[in-house]
């Protein structure tokens, strides 16, 4: 569990969450309470894992960067920045988060419904 909302590449973004679970198990019993009481979403945020720490300060130097670019360019600019500060291994950090997301759904999926 996380105690705050991770920030994309960071563990850490100071803004707190407003509940902790801890493992699958925790996060199942949550949604099925919300859902049992008739709530719509649940945001599961999933930290990543702690070999991604470097890609971190590459985002944040990025971002300071471009602190002063807004709108629909935003986003683009700032992962092309992130692929050229990682040398390109930034479309490989994304794959690794994706692959950790997905491999913590599973897990959530299967503790919700083994109950």
């Amino acid at each position: 569990g996380t105690d705050e909302f991770p920030a994309f590449y960071s563990r850490r973004s100071g803004c707190p969450v407003s509940a902790r679970v801890d493992g699958p198990d925790g996060a199942a019993q949550t949604l099925r309470a919300t859902w049992d009481a008739g709530g719509r979403g649940v945001v599961v945020a999933v930290p990543p894992p702690a070999e991604l720490d470097g890609a971190e300060e590459m985002a944040r130097r990025a971002a300071a960067e471009l602190r002063d670019m807004a709108g629909a360019g935003a986003t683009p600019r700032l992962l092309a920045r992130v692929a050229e500060l990682s040398g390109g291994r930034s479309l490989d950090l994304n794959v690794e988060l994706v692959i950790n997301n997905a491999r913590v759904a599973a897990l959530v999926a299967t503790a919700y419904f083994r109950r």
